[in-house]
């Protein structure tokens, strides 16, 4: 078993297109006609900082999986939404298939940025950097 584990640093932004997702049942929006507008909502601090505290601890457990699998780690917002085409190469090679041409390189992304639907994002991005700062701190005591 190959492993690739692909890791987004920005929660505020993962969580809010989660929720719009489950509200629009659109979950990507590559192609216009899959844009579907929904109002703005606010995501409950206390859920955040859950989500939040999850996403500061699963990494690292997911990384374990490197001691007994292959295991390739991407930045979501790294290789994945700054298009760059050497991360899908490096997919296709770590699985073993043929490299191929990306086309959804040439895509337009048509989902709105996270500041036009989730209204408290200056509150959660604050409790986002507390979260980040709690788990480099304990990291660093054990």
């Amino acid at each position: 078993m190959k492993v690739i584990l692909t890791v987004r640093d920005d929660w505020v932004t993962q969580l809010g297109s989660l929720m719009r997702a489950k509200r629009t049942g659109v979950w990507h929006s590559w192609v216009r006609a899959d844009r579907r507008d929904i109002h703005s909502f606010s995501i409950e601090p206390n859920a955040f900082i859950e989500y939040a505290n999850r996403c500061s601890r699963l990494p690292a457990r997911m990384r374990e999986l490197g001691e007994s699998h292959d295991l390739l780690e991407l930045s979501y917002e790294e290789d994945i939404l700054a298009g760059a085409p050497a991360s899908f190469q490096q997919v296709f090679d770590f699985v073993g298939i043929p490299r191929v041409e990306i086309t959804r390189l040439v895509s337009e992304k048509v989902a709105p940025p996270p500041e036009d639907f989730i209204t408290n994002i200056a509150e959660l991005r604050e409790f986002e950097a507390k979260v980040k700062a709690e788990a480099a701190r304990t990291d660093l005591l054990a």
